[in-house]
Parts: structure tokens; sequence; C-alpha cells
């Protein structure tokens, strides 16, 4: 008899008393950094760096299914074919996101983002003028965490980003009309469960 009156004080309460802290709203920072360097000398290496903001929560009470929003700035520093001269790319990436935990303990998740518009900003060293770009962006995201403490998790991730700039700014005097980047960046981060 008491375990017919306990059954039915949980279903009133909602599914919510029987959450795993792992399924809960949460949110992370990570940063990622991928080096190719041509030659020995700095300015022949090409460096692409990722800082990542994310913010999830439960989608109808699931405790697999999460919708967020991510914020990623990847900053690309790259030779300009002067031996004084670097070229840097910083793109800003405000993305809708929906991710998926695959496993019991919410250790493993996939996650698909993505945004009509985006923008990023191209300068070259001792030039005072900037080119604006304008485009459309996608990113996925296979993550790994690790829990530090009840409310705490350290995560490691392989980012797969691709963007599609297809505006420029008035001002720019490029004579590109579009162009496109791809990216796979390794990262590592921190996340807090609420």
């Amino acid at each position: 008899m008491a375990t017919w009156w306990y059954c039915i004080f949980l279903t009133a309460l909602g599914t919510g008393a029987l959450t795993p802290v792992w399924a809960s709203t949460h949110m992370g920072l990570a940063v990622g950094l991928v080096q190719d360097s041509r030659s020995t000398s700095s300015k022949d290496t090409l460096q692409n760096t990722l800082i990542d903001g994310y913010l999830f929560t439960p989608l109808f009470k699931t405790k697999s299914f999460f919708l967020g929003a991510e914020y990623m700035m990847i900053t690309t520093s790259m030779p300009n074919g002067a031996d004084d001269q670097t070229a840097s790319l910083v793109a800003n990436n405000p993305m809708m996101a929906l991710k998926l935990n695959f496993d019991r303990g919410g250790a493993f998740s996939v996650s698909v983002m993505g945004s009509p518009t985006v923008s990023a900003t191209y300068n070259v060293t001792g030039s005072v003028a900037n080119d604006t770009w304008t485009g459309q962006a996608f990113a996925g995201k296979f993550a790994y965490s690790a829990e530090i403490s009840s409310s705490w998790r350290v995560a490691t991730s392989i980012t797969y980003f691709s963007a599609s700039y297809t505006t420029k700014s008035s001002t720019s005097t490029s004579t590109l009309t579009s162009f496109s980047r791809t990216l796979l960046i390794p990262s590592l981060g921190l996340e807090v469960y609420f």
C-alpha cells in the first residue's frame, strides 16, 4: 500500500524527482587550438583558436535530448605572404543547438548546431581597414564529460565547423565574392550543472 502511494506521489511531482544531475540544465566553456607549421618560422604558422560557450536545458523533460544555444568564436592567424605580415580572421558564430546524450551516465554526447547568420572579420597587420563578411554556419560536436563533483564535469570534445560567407561589407577591397571554411578542432573545458 505504501509503495502504491509513493508511486502516485512521484507521478504528481513529475519526472524531475528521478532526474539525475547530468540530465539537468547545464552550461560550459571550452577552448581549443590547432596549429599547422609550414616551417620553423612563426610567420609561417597557421593557427586556429576556438572559444566555445554553451547553455543547454532538457527538452520535454527527457533525460537524453537537450535544446540550447552555443557561441563559438574562432580566431585564425595565418601568413600573408610578406615577411613582417600576418592576417587574422575572427569568426563570431552564435548558433542554436540540439544535444543528445547516448549513454546511461550522460558521459558521451553528440550535438548539432546551426545559424543562418554568422559573421567574420578579416584584417592584415598594419592595415586600418577590416573586411567584414556574413554567411551561414553549421557545426557538429562529439564530446565526453567526466564527473569531478556532483555539479561539475570536465569535458573533452572534437568539433567540426563549416561556414560559407557570401556577403561582404561595402567598404571591402577584397576581390573575392565568397569563401568557405571547414575546421576540425579538439577542445577541453568545464561544465556546471544546476
